[in-house]
């Protein structure tokens, strides 16, 4: 018998897709409940959200879309990972799916192996920030929190909650502030790939995490094209 590994939420109205996907992850140690309708996926996770680890969701589902399912979920928890499977893989789609609040974007047709190891990447990272010690980085009047994956904002202003992927990203360049990092770099040290759907992934994140830094003094997100990217906090 499997060693058990996490708790998934799996939406999919493929019955014979989804009965493939939640025998292999139960073999692979996985609690897998699975609905076919958004509507049914999005009250089971109202009801269990704490003991839920992982969403796996299509995007083309009756009653409630994969994308309007994962943004009302980031309403409730920004913290659980929730991967988005689908056979729309424009540009555009992916670009959706992780602005609603998707950690990752998987296409169709699936590799199992490739959704085994993704899963796995994901709890890994989550398990993480969850036992991570190193609480607070100060970035001059800022803050990033890890104890509330959030950044906090100079003065009295509300902590900014981060996703586990955008606080992973932020996290990378705190650390490294005033240090340029390619683009390479970040995309092999979070994504795990270079390749064109990972960098538009990233490029998502980033934007969000320039807005939170638009029009401040002493920290700002910057890009060189040959140089890459730096978070330049001065002191």
């Amino acid at each position: 018998m499997s060693i058990f590994k996490g708790k998934i939420l799996l939406a999919e109205d493929d019955i014979k897709q989804a009965t493939l996907l939640a025998e292999t992850l139960l073999e692979r140690g996985y609690d897998t409940t699975t609905y076919d309708n958004g509507l049914e996926a999005f009250s089971c996770f109202q009801r269990n959200a704490d003991n839920i680890d992982l969403c796996l969701f299509d995007v083309r589902m009756q009653g409630l879309d994969g994308l309007t399912l994962t943004s009302r979920i980031r309403i409730q928890n920004e913290r659980v990972p929730i991967l988005l499977i689908s056979a729309l893989t424009s540009e555009n789609d992916v670009c959706k799916g992780l602005m609603c609040g998707a950690n990752d974007y998987v296409r169709k047709p699936l590799n199992l192996l490739e959704i085994e190891l993704r899963i796995e990447l994901w709890l890994r990272r989550t398990k993480k920030l969850i036992a991570d010690t190193r609480d607070v980085i100060e970035l001059a009047d800022w803050k990033l929190d890890a104890k509330q994956m959030a950044l906090i904002p100079p003065g009295k202003a509300r902590p900014i909650s981060l996703s586990d992927r955008k606080f992973v990203l932020m996290e990378y360049l705190a650390r490294r502030q005033n240090k340029f990092i390619s683009r390479s770099e970040l995309l092999l040290s979070i994504w795990g790939v270079d390749d064109y759907f990972a960098g538009r992934s990233m490029d998502v994140f980033i934007s969000h995490l320039r807005k939170y830094f638009k029009n401040q003094r002493k920290v700002n997100l910057n890009y060189d094209p040959t140089e890459g990217y730096m978070l330049k906090v001065k002191t």
